[in-house]
């Protein structure tokens, strides 16, 4: 029986000259072709963008990650689809410092996201659908009697109420 033995060399895995904040850095200062062609938006846009992230205190710099840094791995990652190992090379922090920043962008995104989008406010149906039968059947009011209108919002609210509460439980 022969026994195989496996020999690892221990090595740094992580060991290019260019840190993510040097990259960042080269980027900003660079053309500004670059950062639109790496994060999909120009470097005043990038800029000011992080800095409202932080004003709001949806982000802080972090112990080894500023908050430019993550917001670029987040853009990277969205932006060409690409794989947690390859931001991990890139900006030379470990996969689980890339998923973490990846996470942390992705809900302060989220949460700015809350305060800038509003619904569209409409008033009835579209005159193009109105006016058009083969779309109108399906926009037409539904008539309802107005004694079940207050009934009607009980059971809208107690449905809301309902969700509300499982989604808290599911998402601590």
């Amino acid at each position: 029986m022969t026994q195989f033995h496996r020999s690892i060399d221990q090595m740094p895995c992580r060991t290019s000259s260019l840190t993510g904040r040097m990259y960042i850095q080269e980027i900003l200062d660079g053309h500004p072709q670059v950062c639109f062609d790496n994060f999909r938006m120009s470097k005043h846009v990038f800029v000011n963008f992080c800095r409202i992230l932080k004003e709001m205190n949806l982000l802080q710099d972090g112990k080894k990650v500023t908050v430019e840094e993550g917001v670029a791995m987040f853009l990277l990652i969205i932006r060409h689809n690409t794989r947690h190992r390859i931001c991990a090379d890139r900006f030379q922090h470990s996969l689980y410092t890339c998923s973490k920043w990846f996470k942390r962008v992705l809900r302060a995104v989220c949460t700015l996201g809350t305060h800038i989008i509003r619904p569209y406010e409409h008033n009835g149906v579209h005159p193009h659908i109105l006016h058009n039968p083969k779309w109108f059947p399906y926009f037409k009011p539904i008539p309802i009697d107005p004694s079940q209108t207050a009934q009607m919002g009980h059971i809208r609210d107690d449905i809301a109420s309902h969700m509300w509460n499982d989604y808290v439980e599911h998402h601590p």
